[in-house]
């Protein structure tokens, strides 16, 4: 394991343990100006890794000295001039709080970091020795107990997105967001996997949008594009070449990856199961798959992949906190629509606006209305709107957050009168 650096108003500590990232022992926090230690006990094994969860348990749940919340957790490799701050931790509950000591979990995560980072771990035993005969060995023997060995990896952690209809959506995290206003929007953004969708009203939607495109670009394909449109969108395309044969397969020259064209897959939503499939599925690297069912107007797709650094989008931030994957919070981090010099689409699709969206806009609470002016005007900027948003684009963005919570905005309009009760949701 890694020496974490811990720094509160007094002095700074370092906690070491063996190379098992698991123990039955004790860890020691050890003041590195007096040399004195003190135990900390991790008296369980928990039930999956997650250095991210630890992360956010760290002042919440940390056993240390002092008063958690008076605490910085801070870590430090081999090699680092300086220790580096964690990123700022919420008060959580989390399963990991409760059956393993956060010290613990830290270490893991050190494990983790420096085997991306490809440097040799730190690890200390002297002190435990000294201080409570445990020797390394023992320790490892430990770790042993738990099936966990000392070069363990822990596994990624996964999960899976969905979207279907107008669109409706279940986030990484459980969230819901509703994208009701037309544009391009970032689905996942992060340092290696980007995924664009392109929402676009239709006529049996009275102009909410449905999800149009997606495109799939990003570091994770080696400057590859591919692109999907609904039926009438058009043709499949992998940097602008049609690879639209019905069935077929296809295979990017230079990465790890498969596209297949064909009719076999589960729909996402059970109200189009006998519905003529035309599903593409991508096995991309990174883990990340995606299944994309082609339906006349619009998409539905399910997209499984593992975490990214600096993750966010319409899927989330895959933080595991279904809270803060609201319309309002993702625009307020990525802004509202994705910036014109990140597109991946070759270009923006024209904008529309409905007489049924001009009525839900007017009908929305003129509270929540000038509270999404504001922000629309922040998030647009922040998404590079041309600095200066057009009406139209206000308008579509206010009405994202007027009713980006509620999943059944159609029914609403239809219940108003809006649109005409032959519109089908």
């Amino acid at each position: 394991s890694s020496a974490f650096w811990h720094k509160s108003s007094s002095s700074r500590f370092v906690v070491e343990a063996s190379q098992t990232p698991v123990c039955s022992g004790t860890m020691l926090c050890i003041d590195i100006d007096t040399g004195i230690s003190v135990p900390h006990c991790c008296p369980a094994k928990p039930t999956r890794f997650d250095p991210v969860q630890a992360r956010n348990c760290s002042r919440h749940d940390y056993r240390g000295l002092e008063d958690p919340r008076a605490m910085e957790m801070r870590y430090k490799f081999p090699g680092m001039a300086d220790s580096v701050p964690m990123q700022p931790a919420q008060p959580c509950a989390l399963p990991c709080c409760r059956m393993i000591g956060c010290a613990a979990m830290l270490s893991l995560a050190a494990l983790v970091v420096m085997s991306l980072m490809g440097g040799p771990v730190q690890t200390s035993t002297t002190m435990a020795e000294q201080q409570f005969g445990i020797s390394n060995g023992e320790m490892q023997s430990s770790g042993q107990q738990f099936g966990v060995d000392a070069g363990d990896t822990p596994p990624p952690i996964t999960g899976e997105c969905t979207f279907w209809g107008d669109p409706h959506v279940k986030t990484f995290d459980g969230g819901s967001p509703g994208f009701y206003g037309e544009g391009e929007f970032y689905i996942v953004k992060s340092d290696t996997v980007i995924i664009q969708g392109r929402y676009m009203g239709t006529s049996w939607t009275a102009g909410l949008a449905a999800t149009n495109s997606i495109a799939v670009g990003g570091p994770f394909l080696a400057g590859h594009v591919i692109v999907v449109g609904c039926l009438d969108a058009g043709d499949i395309t992998v940097d602008d070449k049609s690879i639209t044969e019905f069935p077929s397969t296809y295979r990017l020259p230079d990465v790890d990856s498969t596209i297949s064209y064909g009719a076999e897959g589960n729909v996402v939503d059970n109200a189009t199961s006998s519905w003529e499939k035309h599903v593409v599925n991508m096995s991309l690297p990174l883990g990340v798959r995606l299944e994309v069912f082609r339906w006349s107007n619009y998409l539905d797709l399910r997209l499984t992949m593992s975490r990214q650094p600096n993750q966010d989008g319409s899927c989330s931030n895959f933080n595991g906190d279904a809270a803060d994957d609201t319309t309002e919070l993702i625009f307020s981090r990525i802004g509202a629509r994705v910036p014109r010099g990140e597109l991946l689409f070759k270009a923006r699709a024209p904008l529309a606006w409905t007489d049924t969206e001009e009525k839900l806009l007017g009908a929305c609470p003129d509270a929540t209305k000038a509270r999404a002016r504001t922000e629309c005007r922040g998030d647009l900027a922040l998404s590079s709107f041309r600095g200066n948003p057009s009406q139209m684009e206000m308008n579509l963005c206010m009405l994202d957050i007027c009713y980006g919570k509620n999943a059944h905005t159609l029914s609403m309009a239809k219940d108003l009168g809006f649109v005409p009760a032959s519109v089908a949701e």
